[in-house]
């Protein structure tokens, strides 16, 4: 090793450094497509929320006030009754959306990657550099 040309070396490590880059790209790939479902989940859960109110208003509220107001009820009382029904559907069907974003983790390993990279092209530790701890995720969980 110690005979070979240092434009050699450099060529090297260049070569490696591609290679790492490369790997890390296709792992944050992978944890982005991983978190795109758990994403998608919670947006569907809000528009499914959203729907729900929309066609709750239109067509549940009349049908059960006209009810309500069949069977004797005030009609002011009826509708008031109906409203909080909806609203209690739509709440349910939030907290099922905020559940699904919650579970979120963003790209862990990833980031844990680049930080080693940068250890080692740097030499010094990020997350004594301010960057904060590491995560601890194991490379095997992503599937």
């Amino acid at each position: 090793m110690a005979n070979r040309p240092i434009r050699e070396l450099a060529g090297d490590v260049q070569d490696d450094v591609t290679a790492i880059v490369g790997d890390i790209t296709t792992l944050a790939k992978a944890e982005l497509r991983r978190d795109g479902s758990k994403l998608g989940v919670g947006l569907a859960a809000f528009a499914a929320a959203a729907g729900g109110v929309i066609l709750a208003l239109i067509l549940l509220s009349i049908v059960i006030a006209e009810v309500l107001v069949a069977l004797g009820l005030m009609p002011w009382a009826a509708y008031l009754i109906d409203v909080g029904i909806v609203l209690l559907i739509a709440g349910a069907l939030v907290l099922v959306g905020k559940t699904a974003f919650g579970k979120v983790t963003g790209p862990t390993r990833t980031l844990s990657a680049v930080r080693g990279l940068l250890t080692a092209i740097g030499g010094r530790n990020p997350a004594e550099a301010g960057a904060g701890p590491l995560p601890t995720e194991s490379p095997e969980a992503i599937a």
